[in-house]
């Protein structure tokens, strides 16, 4: 068995990076590991009962974590880790997805395994603890503390209540957008589906003024975008980009729709003012996130809108569309001596 140790080069790092084996920010991220030479371990949570074998041991004044690669036969320690990320990893196979009695209680310890794994690192040692990404997932709260700092957000209303919501429409002149409380992915057996943020149509305010009841949903009036702002802040560092949504009928709702659309997206540095940028750090600090993806608007007046905060989002297609150096700076993070 190979215990994996820190490289000499920087400082002796050695970074774990909770994942998945189907994340390609993951490979990206640790191909720039790779180059600067420093030593990691990868660690896709779905292979945990047939890839790694983990232990964890405590006594009156000690707690440690082994974690094992076995196709590599590389053996990791608690003391070995410098830093963590956590970046997106996925539920162990093996535990089943039927809600038979059994494989629920596979599921359960094993997902309780995982959260103690990651409460034996200490909060220090991650990008973002596991914890804070679950804390800062929140839209409503974001809005909150957005508005704390002075961030402009647009009128928001989340109700179940369907007079309430057609009231808010027409308060908007019918100019109302939608959107997932949580998150707008659907399992579809083995796919997963995207919900985009939509406009509301004529059949949609009939669809609500006929309904008992909604299931909430976050509505927000449509802002008259000049673009779209992807705002990645890595410690003190902030990176913003134009995202040119309005040159495209598929984007101009939901960006993201460029993904699956195939339309040109522009993308395009920019220039924050600086009281915002201040504010982005801040944010981050609320949170307690050393990283996060900010989703903002600028309208065709000028104003700059805060929409949400992904705390732990994408940004390699950022690096790659208009080179800045994230993957640099998330590094230099990770593998600073504080961590060690």
């Amino acid at each position: 068995m190979i215990r994996i140790r820190a490289s000499k080069s920087f400082i002796d790092a050695l970074i774990l990076i909770v994942t998945g084996k189907d994340d390609l920010t993951t490979d990206y991220f640790i191909r720039r590991l790779e180059q600067r030479h420093l030593s990691f371990f990868r660690f896709n949570t779905e292979d945990l009962l047939s890839g790694f074998e983990v232990s964890l041991r405590l006594g009156s004044d000690s707690a440690d974590l082994s974690l094992t690669d076995i196709s590599r036969h590389v053996e990791l320690r608690l003391a070995d880790i410098t830093a963590a990320y956590f970046r997106k990893p996925q539920v162990p196979i093996g535990a089943g997805q039927s809600d038979d009695s059994e494989q629920a209680f596979n599921r359960r310890e094993l997902s309780e395994t995982l959260r103690s794994i990651w409460r034996l690192i200490p909060d220090e040692k991650w990008l973002n603890t596991p914890e804070a990404l679950w804390l800062a997932s929140n839209k409503i709260k974001q809005l909150k503390i957005a508005t704390e700092l002075g961030f402009r957000i647009p009128p928001t209303l989340i109700s179940s209540n369907s007079r309430e919501v057609l009231k808010f429409i027409d308060t908007h002149d019918r100019k109302v957008i939608a959107k997932a409380v949580k998150h707008a992915f659907i399992n579809c057996g083995d796919t997963m589906n995207l919900l985009f943020t939509s406009a509301l149509d004529q059949s949609d305010l009939t669809s609500i003024a006929t309904a008992t009841s909604l299931v909430p949903s976050i509505f927000q009036p449509r802002l008259d975008k000049k673009c779209d702002l992807r705002v990645t802040v890595v410690g003190d560092s902030v990176f913003p980009v134009a995202l040119l949504s309005q040159q495209n009928a598929e984007t101009s709702v939901d960006w993201r729709a460029w993904d699956v659309t195939g339309v040109d997206l522009v993308h395009e540095r920019f220039d924050l003012p600086e009281n915002l940028r201040v504010k982005c750090i801040e944010l981050n600090r609320r949170f307690n996130l050393q990283f996060s993806c900010i989703d903002m608007v600028q309208v065709k007046n000028g104003d700059l809108y805060f929409l949400e905060v992904n705390p732990n989002g994408q940004w390699a297609w950022i690096e790659e569309m208009v080179r800045f150096p994230i993957r640099d700076s998330i590094i230099d993070l990770l593998a600073r001596p504080s961590h060690a």
